[in-house]
């Protein structure tokens, strides 16, 4: 997801199926919460969100649609993430080369690249009116694009799809940063702990620690989960989480922290925190609450934008239909007058 436009697509997709209650998206932590009145819907939640054109994946990190393997990485994913864009750009660039010597030719080409260029953008748009969104800013281009192209305006077409294609990859990069802070807080919890069972050492998952295991944690290991000191007194690198650079000391009976880095010795502590419940989780449970409450003036231009988008492109065709149904005037001038508005 881009942006918080996206998040709402995907909650009209799924807020559509039959059973569900409600839907809501955290754009920050990129979750998907859905409350359902029938069990087993998950296929159903899945589809809805890929035909809205995106990606569900489970909490673990797997997807149904791509395997580690088969994701790009280096450059090849960045030509991956950048192709559309570089493609317009190379087909507009060679278009104006000829505009001088073969202009008919210019003409078609950047004909041509404004159509191909649309080809994913209107696939998109009109997936996104089949779950729910018909008045997306896909749509809103693709009108823009083919008006402009039924102008004979085929420059303006084609700089419009590379402006908005720029837009987006720069709104995914700003978006990409502004979570790379949350998943690096994610990534502090490690995946796998150490647990004491009969005075013998177990290898267990850390998403399946409940409250009262002992665990071991070694020095330069991190704590997957909230826990009491209860072998000896230990020192604990805290800075990930309250930014203070010098460890700390903990003595038994204290609590540590899921997240904190152990300094100086091998020790054992009682996990006081269920799954879901440590101190990272709360954290992430903090920025998702505050990502949900929305200012009042946010909330009215999602109301606004709800209404001005659609009553628009109304007016537009009734400037269009109106005057040559009702007065007999000619169709083209009346296209032409509403499209050089618009």
């Amino acid at each position: 997801m881009d942006c918080p436009a996206c998040a709402r697509k995907v909650e009209t997709a799924t807020n559509r199926i039959s059973g569900v209650v409600s839907s809501k998206v955290m754009f920050a932590t990129e979750k998907l919460v859905v409350r359902v009145d029938e069990p087993m819907l998950f296929s159903q939640v899945e589809a809805a969100v890929i035909d809205a054109g995106f990606t569900l994946n489970a909490l673990d990190g797997s997807s149904n649609n791509t395997t580690e393997q088969d994701q790009p990485s280096g450059w090849q994913k960045t030509f991956k993430d950048n192709f559309h864009i570089l493609a317009i750009s190379t087909g507009m660039a060679i278009a104006a080369a000829f505009k001088g010597s073969y202009p008919a030719m210019s003409e078609w080409l950047f004909t041509l690249t404004c159509v191909l260029g649309l080809i994913p953008i209107g696939t998109k748009a009109i997936k996104l009116a089949k779950s729910g969104t018909p008045f997306a800013i896909e749509t809103l281009m693709s009108v823009a694009a083919i008006g402009a192209l039924y102008l004979g305006e085929t420059v303006e077409a084609a700089m419009v799809l590379l402006l908005f294609l720029i837009g987006e990859r720069l709104e995914a990069f700003a978006a990409s940063r502004a979570r790379s802070g949350v998943q690096a807080l994610m990534s502090l919890v490690p995946e796998e702990a150490t647990v004491i069972v009969n005075n013998e050492r177990q290898s267990k998952s850390a998403s399946a620690l409940v409250p009262g295991d002992i665990i071991e944690v070694a020095p330069g290991d991190r704590m997957p989960a909230d826990g009491e000191l209860v072998s000896s007194n230990a020192s604990f690198d805290e800075s990930a989480l309250t930014g203070e650079s010098v460890p700390v000391e903990r003595l038994v009976g204290d609590t540590v922290m899921a997240g904190a880095v152990l300094a100086d010795k091998v020790v054992r502590l009682k996990v006081t925190s269920k799954q879901g419940e440590n101190a990272i989780d709360r954290i992430l449970h903090l920025i998702e609450e505050a990502e949900s409450r929305k200012a009042p003036i946010e909330r009215f231009l999602d109301k606004f934008s709800r209404w001005y988008t659609p009553l628009m492109m109304v007016v537009s065709l009734l400037v269009i239909i109106t005057p040559p149904l009702l007065f007999a005037q000619p169709w083209e001038t009346w296209s032409i007058a509403d499209l050089h508005c618009c």
